[in-house]
């Protein structure tokens, strides 16, 4: 379920995401700062992910990102210091021979810093991505729109989640955005975009 979508723009790193949280009959949508799924870090980390990773991000994989320190972010450096200690921390819990937490194996994220973004997919491999990325069901639903570099950038990301949306029942508005530069949360809902604010 889910849709998150990052993409580079003129140096930067833009982050958008449904806040779907469940399904079906009992479908509602989450804006709490710690169920948003997109996650930014003291020390420049940003995670985006969708679905059920969601609950890994704010457990496991939040704790290992809050204890490294970051000076160039690299393929080898988020292997090194994110995807092996995960891989480690799954084993320590009988994660990766227990069928029954299946899903908390779930890896599948998008990570920025400054102008760096990288995709992990549930192997642990991870690519560096030179224009933009999607994960979840909704990502194959915003390809056509993502292709349209004339627009601006939340502007097309907007545009490219509101798709899957309207095509995938696992996606729903509100959409959450962040990006490296300005560093807010933003919220796209009824055709207008605003600044959250997470103490009301």
């Amino acid at each position: 379920m889910s849709v998150g979508v990052g993409l580079k723009r003129n140096g930067v790193v833009y982050f958008a995401v449904d806040t779907q949280t469940s399904y079906g009959k009992l479908k509602k949508t989450q804006l709490q700062k710690e169920r948003i799924k997109i996650q930014e870090y003291d020390n420049g980390l940003v995670i985006a992910t969708a679905g059920t990773v969601n609950a890994i991000v704010n457990t496991r994989l939040s704790k290992i990102i809050t204890d490294i320190e970051v000076e160039s972010l690299t393929k080898e450096f988020i292997v090194s210091n994110i995807v092996n200690p995960l891989f480690l921390d799954h084993q320590d819990k009988g994660i990766l021979v227990d069928r029954k937490k299946y899903m908390e194996f779930d890896l599948t994220f998008l990570l920025g810093k400054e102008d760096k973004l990288f995709y992990v997919n549930t192997d642990g491999f991870v690519i560096e991505v030179d224009k933009w990325f999607a994960i979840g069901s909704g990502q194959y639903h915003v390809f056509s729109k993502m292709e349209t570099n004339n627009l601006e950038a939340e502007t097309l990301l907007i545009k490219a989640v509101k798709v899957a949306c309207d095509l995938d029942d696992g996606v729903s508005e509100p959409i959450v955005m962040y990006n490296t530069k300005e560093k807010v949360y933003k919220m796209y809902k009824d055709g207008e975009i605003s600044e959250i604010d997470f103490n009301w």
